[in-house]
């Protein structure tokens, strides 16, 4: 199950979750880490006394930025309380507000931070929850060299422990006390400085001593020089403070507990550092901020926003092709806006990437049209440089190795195994997993349900030197308006013919799981249909095997059936679930025992004997007592004649051989009798043999 645990309430993909969406996900996350080394601002409602910021789990959200703004006009002191009161992390605040009001940064019921209007500071929250606390980050600020280089301004003690001096001019809004007891100058000089009744003060020596207690104001109209100001206390610094002044070569320090370079600003190379004194240098160059350290703590960087609308967080990148700072001229297709690299040691420096991502202009840009385009980049084993390995464009089409045509587009270039797929799709879960879902929506009506007729289709086509032809599809289309727990639908497969410029429907599968195969009218379990030409079905096995069609029921699949034998290359058939005839590589036709050609009472038709009588009807010799076996006796008469004017007609076989003995004198046909049950049994002249029957079957059956 996914959750929002993390102190920038990223959402963290559960085990097994976000099937199809996992790329999604991961892009909403790296944006929201964007957002948190950004800047962020949020409106307090007109003359609130409370106001609540909370960070929202997996979306935007200006409380996730690391510097936040809070605006709005206010009568009286606002207490803003940011949660999750979990979240632990850094923020710049500033007070925005107009009505000269302060606001009070809470988490918890642990401490508050009070910002006066118009100020900023540097707040970080330690989540321990509901006793959760703020704190000052600069309340105890150590620096080796400081630079202001606007107005300074303390608001409380300031302790100094080594010489101060000013090079410009110090402005003290209130008085500026020397201990009790203390003079200033040398104890043989006590009147080195004199200050008048109207508070001016007057310098008759050189002023040295160690403390300095002034009850008046001090105007210095010239320069001040300090070389070393040591601060042990608070500093407030209401105007400006310039360090470094004239490009001095100095370096500027903050100390903090248990880290001596918490800021460090690097005079000789120009760079911020921050956790180090010593910047370093990657593939993109030596970056101008830097956060290094050797834990996970102090290499983390984290931008939050607290705030209770939408508004996020931002780490904003900008570009302008104008040279001068805070002037604009247009970019051009192809820019690169902004990138992050991840470099690492190589052994001798840190100048090899192993990933990056870009970001670039896609298309020609205008007033307020800026199309862009994502790009994520890897290293390869052995390689000295990045290369595209995905790519989302302006248009939100993804393509990955290539420039995409669709909304996702896939090319391959290693040429994979034959048991290796360029695209694998991997389920882990007990049972079948559910690996892939194609969805489908009328576009008509998105929130409506998926009406008959409209479903998918996967293609697969081929490169034809130029561009890309149909050779087969696979799809699925709704039998019925799909409703909750009722979808009806078929599954079709189509192929392109020769000569052909796309794939028709060859063979479809309905919903009760019916197959068609040439037709689209599925009313049988199978069935094959070619318009204008031969429908045929192929068995076929090895040259010592059998081939055909079984069929039977639930309890016996096997009840009846049509099977060639090849090892005989004969032809055998069962009923009933047992063998009744078969016809072998000779051609005769063979009656199992106990079978026969039979005509039912009441029925009437015809037997006709396309060929010479030779090969015709092959009887199997059956056992029985006497050396001689045959068949029914019958008495033969012509057709319409009266029982008594016969001729005879006798149809006898022996293990040795059969004879047929028959009359040929009369053209017009032959009729067969039998007297004591009066069957009848005509042959016309044209070769039809007819049975009638009116009382009792007549066959043709060994031993009867």
């Amino acid at each position: 199950m996914a959750t929002y645990v993390n102190d920038l309430r990223l959402k963290e993909i559960g085990t097994g979750e976000s099937s199809g969406t996992w790329g999604t996900e991961t892009n909403t996350n790296l944006e929201l880490i964007a957002e948190a080394f950004s800047f962020g601002t949020e409106a307090i409602t007109t003359n609130a006394d409370t106001h609540t910021t909370t960070i929202a789990d997996g979306s935007t959200d200006p409380g996730r930025s690391i510097f936040l703004k809070y605006t709005g006009t206010l009568d009286s002191a606002c207490t803003i309380t940011i949660g999750p009161n979990t979240v632990s992390k850094l923020w710049f605040i500033e007070n925005g507000t107009s009505g000269s009001q302060n606001i009070i940064i809470s988490q918890g019921s642990g401490a508050n931070i009070t910002i006066p209007p118009g100020d900023v500071k540097a707040i970080y929250s330690d989540g321990a929850g509901s006793g959760a606390a703020m704190v000052d980050a600069f309340a105890s600020l150590s620096v080796v060299d400081l630079k202001v280089q606007d107005d300074l301004t303390v608001t409380d003690d300031a302790t100094i422990g080594g010489t101060l001096g000013v090079t410009g001019i110090v402005t003290l809004t209130d008085d500026l006390i020397i201990g009790d007891g203390k003079t200033i100058g040398s104890a043989s000089d006590v009147d080195a400085m004199t200050i008048a009744a109207n508070g001016q003060i007057t310098l008759t020596q050189t002023l040295i001593g160690t403390a300095l207690d002034i009850s008046g104001d001090i105007d210095v109209d010239g320069t001040t020089n300090l070389d070393v100001v040591d601060i042990d206390g608070a500093l407030t610094q209401d105007g400006g403070a310039v360090f470094n002044e004239d490009s001095a070569d100095v370096d500027f320090r903050v100390e903090s507990n248990g880290e001596a370079n918490m800021l460090f600003v690097n005079g000789g190379d120009n760079t911020v550092l921050i956790g180090s004194s010593t910047s370093i240098a990657n593939t993109a160059g030596t970056g101008a901020l830097q956060v290094l350290g050797t834990g996970g703590g102090d290499t983390t960087l984290t931008i939050g926003r607290f705030s209770a609308n939408a508004s996020p967080p931002t780490l904003a990148f900008t570009k302008s092709r104008n040279a001068t700072i805070g002037s604009n001229t247009i970019i051009q297709d192809g820019d690169n806006l902004g990138q992050i690299v991840f470099s690492a040691s190589d052994g001798s420096d840190m100048l090899s990437s192993a990933a990056k991502i870009e970001v670039e202009v896609d298309g020609t840009p205008g007033a307020n049209d800026l199309p862009g385009r994502i790009g994520f980049y890897t290293t390869p084993d052995g390689g000295t440089g990045s290369s595209e390995r995905m790519r989302i464009s302006n248009d939100g089409k993804i393509g990955i190795g290539v420039t995409a045509e669709q909304i996702l587009h896939i090319k391959d270039t290693n040429n994979p195994g034959s048991t290796t797929g360029s695209v694998i799709i991997e389920g882990a879960r007990d049972g079948i997993a559910n690996c892939l879902e194609i969805r489908s929506r009328d576009a008509s009506n998105p929130t409506g349900v998926l009406p008959i007729n409209h479903g998918q289709i996967i293609r697969f086509t081929g490169f034809d030197g130029t561009d890309f032809e149909e050779m087969a599809m696979i799809g699925t289309i709704a039998e019925a308006n799909v409703a909750d727990g009722d979808a009806p639908s078929s599954l079709f497969f189509g192929t392109t013919k020769d000569s052909d410029g796309s794939a028709s429907e060859h063979m479809r599968i309905n919903n009760a799981g019916k197959v068609s195969i040439g037709t689209t009218t599925t009313d049988r379990e199978l069935k094959v249909q070619k318009a204008g030409d031969h429908s045929i079905i192929a068995a076929v096995s090895g040259t010592s095997s059998l081939a055909g069609m079984v069929m039977g029921d639930t309890d016996d699949d096997d009840r009846g059936h049509v099977l060639y034998d090849n090892s005989s290359n004969s032809m055998g058939f069962r009923t009933n679930g047992s063998d009744k005839m078969k016809i072998p590589s000779t051609g005769h036709l063979v009656l199992e025992e106990g079978n026969g050609i039979h005509a039912d009472s009441g029925r009437t038709g015809s037997v006709s004997v396309t060929d010479s009588m030779t090969n015709v009807l092959n009887f199997n010799t059956l056992g029985g007592v006497g050396a001689a076996l045959g068949f029914y006796l019958v008495t033969a008469v012509r057709s319409g004649a009266s029982v008594g004017t016969s001729i005879v007609l006798i149809i006898g076989v022996s293990t040795a051989s059969a004879a047929i003995i028959y009359n040929t004198v009369m053209a017009s046909g032959l009729t067969a009798e039998m007297s004591n049950d009066t069957l009848r049994l005509a042959m016309t002249s044209s070769g039809t043999i007819d049975m009638h029957v009116t009382a009792v079957p007549i066959g043709i059956t060994g031993n009867d």
